[in-house]
């Protein structure tokens, strides 16, 4: 599974497909942002604050499911 796949998912799917393989509730709560409530990854990012970037928490998401959604 990639991110492309989950953003071609319609928000009903995409928010299954979350709720039942995202266990980590800080990665479950930016993906829930950006591809069920629409905010781009560049606001989720300025919003969580930090030194994260867009491309960072990108990153984050991609690791997280090719680690344990495999």
């Amino acid at each position: 599974m990639t991110l492309k796949i989950i953003a071609k998912m319609s928000k009903y799917e995409a928010k299954e497909y979350i709720s039942k393989n995202i266990q980590d509730p800080f990665i479950k709560n930016l993906m829930e942002k950006h591809y069920i409530e629409g905010i781009s990854w560049s606001k989720v990012a300025s919003n969580l604050g930090g030194n994260n970037t867009s491309d960072s928490i990108k990153a984050m998401c991609l690791r997280y499911i090719k680690r344990h959604c495999q």
